[in-house]
């Protein structure tokens, strides 16, 4: 991208494949606070605010300003370490789950044996 006169037309990228950590916000009073201790200490944290129209909410100070989280967002940390929330439906749509093996599981993959159960 060294010349930007010449780019002024659209180009496509395609994202590159990266891990991300998420919670699901379910707007218990559990739920937020396991998502405030987890973004405790970080550049973007959560905490509770006034809403205007709904009372105490879960907000996350992010880089772009305060968001509200609502029930059913993810709250993903990003590649930095920042911290934002997702609507369920675009969450959907870009990610999938990791799959973690254990070490018991990953030698019966290696040795061709099913899976212990």
């Amino acid at each position: 991208m060294e010349n930007i006169e010449k780019e002024a037309a659209p180009q496509r990228f395609v994202k590159k494949p990266v891990a991300i950590e998420a919670i699901q916000a379910t707007g218990t009073p559990e739920s937020n606070r396991q998502i405030i201790q987890w973004t405790h200490g970080s550049e973007t944290p959560a905490s509770m605010d006034d809403h205007p129209e709904r009372g105490r909410c879960l907000s996350i100070s992010t880089l772009e300003g305060a968001h509200w989280v609502s029930p059913g967002d993810w709250v993903i940390k990003g590649v930095k370490g920042e911290f934002y929330p997702c609507k369920p439906d675009i969450f959907a749509a870009s990610y999938d789950p990791q799959i973690v093996l254990t070490e018991v599981d990953a030698l019966a993959d290696l040795e061709g044996r099913p899976r212990p159960v």
